[in-house]
């Protein structure tokens, strides 16, 4: 018994001191815990030197710089059309034919009826000469009676010649001027305007008659320019401050797998509704002459604000701040290193600076350094 109180009291002490020696480890590690940034799989960007641009991007629909509709008032049947879609047509071709049947009995009716016309206007200058003949001669020989020049009856002799001879001046100018008859007139118009004319050079993009019928609407085919276009834009109130006449601007398509550039033509001063979205309207016209991209084909646009050639681009989420001046956390030590932002735009920056140079990388977003440290 007394053997088993002298090992207990061994024991005990050996127990406790066990147990002061982890602690002591335990709180050791915790008090000189490495708090630096573990060099974890942070997503890193590269430094080279490339082209730096800050745009106004925005979606648009290609439309012709110039467009036309070839119309009539006339509600004659088509008998006939020239041209097909996709046909290049020059300004006053005949595009489509009206039936001109009506209007050519209207025309011979009126034609009968102006004869008739012309006829008693023909009669009427002969009856006024046959009447002026008839009042000379009755003067000429009464003036063969003595004492003539006295009597009353040879005045009203003078008079009568006079007002026959002005009669008759009256028909002649009447038979000069012949018929007048704007019904008439507006008749030839109307036919002639039958044959319908391209009103402007370009291509066939639609044709909205049919042999047989009227033209619906007036509207018989669209002729437009099919290589040079143009996009309409809507910039909000915010990015349309920024823009000016003249800007460069970049347009492509992905459908057509084709580029081009433009220039800002117009800037609207007011706000405009489309599709329930309001802004500013801005032109841009194509530069060059597109193959593939077509008319109401959607492209995307982007505005040049600036251009820099040669300088070095990172992501905005690549910098940091400390006390206002802007770094970026060189991956391979995790050191952060201060640099001059020299341009921006919503999603990079420009960065220059003594250490900046080809071949550093540097992590592309330095919040994650914080996150993937328990920060």
């Amino acid at each position: 018994m007394l053997k088993f109180f002298k090992q207990k009291k061994i024991f005990i002490p050996a127990i406790i001191l066990i147990v002061i020696f982890l602690l002591f480890q335990f709180t050791k590690g915790f008090i000189h815990k490495d708090t630096t940034p573990q060099k974890l799989d942070y997503p890193t960007v590269t430094l080279e030197k490339s082209a730096f641009e800050n745009v106004v991007s925005a979606e648009g629909s290609l439309e012709s710089q110039s467009f036309s509709n070839i119309t009539t008032t006339l509600r004659y049947n088509v008998t006939k059309i020239n041209v097909n879609v996709g046909d290049t047509v020059k300004k006053g071709d005949v595009i489509a034919y009206l039936d001109t049947s009506e209007i050519d009995k209207q025309i011979a009716r009126k034609q009968a009826t102006n004869q008739d016309r012309q006829a008693e206007l023909d009669k009427r200058v002969s009856n006024a000469l046959i009447a002026k003949q008839n009042a000379w001669d009755d003067m000429k020989k009464f003036e063969k009676t003595p004492g003539y020049e006295d009597s009353q009856e040879y005045v009203q002799l003078q008079r009568n010649f006079a007002s026959r001879d002005g009669e008759y001046a009256e028909a002649l100018e009447a038979q000069k001027k012949g018929i007048v008859d704007y019904e008439l007139q507006d008749l030839y118009q109307s036919k002639k305007d039958c044959a319908i004319e391209s009103n402007a050079d370009g291509t066939i993009t639609a044709i909205n008659a049919t042999v047989g019928s009227s033209v619906q609407d007036g509207y018989v085919a669209s002729v437009a320019d099919i290589h040079h276009l143009q996009v309409r834009l809507l910039v909000d109130e915010y990015d349309v401050q920024k823009l000016s006449k003249g800007l460069t601007v970049k347009v492509s398509s992905d459908a057509a797998n084709e580029q081009a550039t433009g220039t800002v033509t117009s800037i609207s001063l007011s706000a405009v509704t489309r599709n329930n979205t309001s802004g500013y309207e801005v032109i841009v016209k194509l530069n060059d002459e597109t193959k593939k991209m077509l008319i109401g084909s959607r492209v995307k646009v982007k505005v040049i604000l600036e251009q820099h050639e040669g300088v070095y681009v990172v992501p905005k989420d690549a910098i940091g701040y400390q006390q206002d001046q802007p770094y970026v956390m060189l991956a391979d030590t995790l050191e952060k290193m201060n640099v001059t932002i020299d341009y921006q735009n919503s999603n990079q920056v420009v960065i220059s600076g003594t250490n900046v140079k080809d071949g550093l990388k540097v992590i592309s977003d330095i919040s994650m350094v914080g996150e993937q440290n328990g920060k």
